[in-house]
C-alpha cells in the first residue's frame, strides 16, 4: 500500500502538498479551499483539475480518485457524491446536510440541514458545525479573539485606565483586582478610608451595588481586601 503524505500550511482544511509515489505534488486551490488543480513539481506536469458548480456537484475530474479531498476541502466519496466535513455528510447534489446540526441551533439557523446559509460561493464550514466567511476566515476568528483576551487583559492591568481618587501623600490607587465588580474607570476624593488605608474609588458598577448595600451610598466605598488587622472591620463595613 503506497503511503502518502499530505503537508498543511495556509489552510486548515485543505494541504498545500501531498508527497505521493517519491513524487511531490502542488495542490491548487480556490478562496473556499476547493482543489482547482494539482500539479506535480518536479515538471510542472497538471495530473488533476476539477470544476464544480456553486453548490460543489463535481462537473468535470481530470484524474479521478488522486486525492481524496474536493469542494470546500472535504473528504469526497466518488460513489455516493457525498461530502464529509468534520462531523457531517454533505450532498450538493441538494445542498443540503443529511444529517441535523450537531449543536442544533446554536448555530444560528432555523434549518439544521441547511448548508451555509445558502451562501456556498462566500461560506464554509470545515467541521459540519457553523458556517465561515470563507475568505481570511481563520485570520478573522484569531484576530477577534486576540482583540477580546487582549483588552480584557489590558482592562484589569493597565493602571492608566484607573484615575487616582486624589493627590497628596495619603490618598493612592491600589492595584485593581482582576474580577469585573473590583475594577474602577473612575475614582473621586473623599479622604482615605481609616480601616483599610486605601483611598475610595467609583465604578459606574457601584450604583448596582448601592441599591443592594445602602452604606455604599454614604461612603462610595469599595477597594481590594484590606490588610489582616483589619479583616474583622472591613467585613463588618461590607455587611
Amino acid at each position: 500500500m503506497a503511503i502518502i503524505i499530505f503537508s498543511y500550511e495556509k489552510k486548515i482544511n485543505m494541504p498545500d502538498y501531498i508527497i505521493k509515489g517519491g513524487d511531490k505534488y502542488k495542490i491548487i486551490t480556490d478562496h473556499l479551499g476547493s482543489i482547482r488543480y494539482v500539479v506535480r513539481i518536479s515538471d510542472g506536469a497538471v495530473v488533476e483539475e476539477i470544476e464544480y458548480d456553486s453548490f460543489g456537484n463535481v462537473l468535470y475530474d481530470l484524474n479521478p480518485g488522486f486525492v481524496p479531498f474536493a469542494f470546500a476541502g472535504g473528504l469526497y466519496d466518488e460513489d455516493t457524491g457525498l461530502v464529509r466535513f468534520g462531523l457531517r455528510d454533505y450532498d450538493p447534489e441538494v445542498g443540503r446536510w443529511t444529517s441535523k446540526d450537531p449543536i442544533l441551533f446554536f448555530s444560528l439557523g432555523s434549518n439544521l440541514y441547511n448548508y451555509i446559509f445558502d451562501d456556498p460561493i462566500n461560506s464554509i464550514d470545515p467541521d459540519g458545525q457553523i458556517a465561515w466567511v470563507a475568505v481570511g476566515a481563520v485570520i478573522a476568528i484569531v484576530g477577534v479573539v486576540s482583540l477580546i483576551v487582549s483588552e480584557v487583559y489590558k482592562d484589569f492591568t493597565n493602571k492608566s485606565r484607573v484615575k487616582p481618587a486624589c493627590s497628596g501623600g495619603n490618598c493612592h490607587v491600589g492595584p485593581p483586582l482582576p474580577q469585573p465588580d473590583d475594577y474602577y474607570y473612575k475614582a473621586h476624593c473623599p479622604p482615605p478610608h481609616p480601616y483599610t488605608e486605601e483611598s475610595p474609588y467609583y465604578n459606574p458598577l457601584l450604583e448596582k451595588r448601592e441599591r443592594e448595600n445602602p452604606h455604599l451610598e454614604i461612603e462610595r466605598f469599595e477597594v481590594p481586601p484590606p490588610p489582616i488587622r483589619y479583616q474583622q472591620e472591613w467585613e463588618r463595613i461590607r455587611r
